[in-house]
């Protein structure tokens, strides 16, 4: 069961704030570690203690906020340290 990597529309205008550099350094993250994964949450921590589907991911200066569904890894925003 491969996890699927998806961005919010939300998710997606945060990247597009970011200069080219950074903006592929996550994608390329998403892409190398999430897309196509079998345990998403070994990379992450988990949001809320009792919602068990929130995690963020640190990278670098950046969290990555995200959904984990059934099948998906929704990638809801991005905010910085």
């Amino acid at each position: 069961m491969a996890f699927k990597v998806t961005l919010t529309e939300r998710a997606v205008q945060d990247l597009d704030k970011l200069d080219v550099a950074t903006r592929s350094l996550l994608l390329c993250w998403l892409k190398k570690n999430l897309d196509g994964c079998y345990n998403p949450r070994s990379y992450g921590y988990q949001l809320e203690k009792y919602n068990y589907n929130y995690w963020k991911y640190r990278l670098g200066d950046y969290r990555l906020l995200s959904l984990i569904e059934k099948e998906e890894v929704v990638i809801l925003g991005l905010a910085q340290k």
